[in-house]
């Protein structure tokens, strides 16, 4: 079946919505990945100085 210049003007606009949300789609991901990854690092971090500041005041009371 050949296609026409008539229906190809039908389906680009979908082709290109449909392009243009994988894009924001992939973005958004990459955005979320980013977060979630300064999150764990932040708690991690956070972790190691807690447990320092215990191990630290723990130190002092056997003092």
């Amino acid at each position: 079946m050949p296609v026409s210049m008539d229906n190809l003007m039908k389906i680009l606009p979908a082709i290109i919505v449909i392009l243009i949300g994988i894009w924001l789609l992939k973005k958004i991901f990459n955005i979320l990945i980013a977060v979630v990854f300064i999150a764990v690092v932040i708690f991690v971090i956070s972790r190691y100085i807690f447990w320092g500041c215990c191990k630290l005041m723990i130190f002092i009371i056997s003092l």
